[in-house]
């Protein structure tokens, strides 16, 4: 797995790439109220005759 962070004037932003074909990127803007989160996930390899499900989970304290 690598993880890079990035911090700019206004955004700051982590990639973490899981493999060849799974990666993550995560950001945090200034003044926003929210967080961006973009995967990018394939082509997932087939050849090796092994089933994959990829899924995205978030665990939260948030009362919503």
């Amino acid at each position: 797995m690598l993880r890079t962070c990035i911090k700019t004037e206004s955004v700051q932003t982590a990639v973490i790439t899981f493999n060849d074909w799974a990666s993550q990127e995560i950001s945090l803007y200034d003044e926003g109220e929210y967080v961006e989160v973009e995967w990018t996930v394939g082509p997932i390899p087939i050849n090796d005759n092994i089933g994959k499900e990829i899924i995205l989970r978030y665990d939260t304290d948030i009362q919503s």
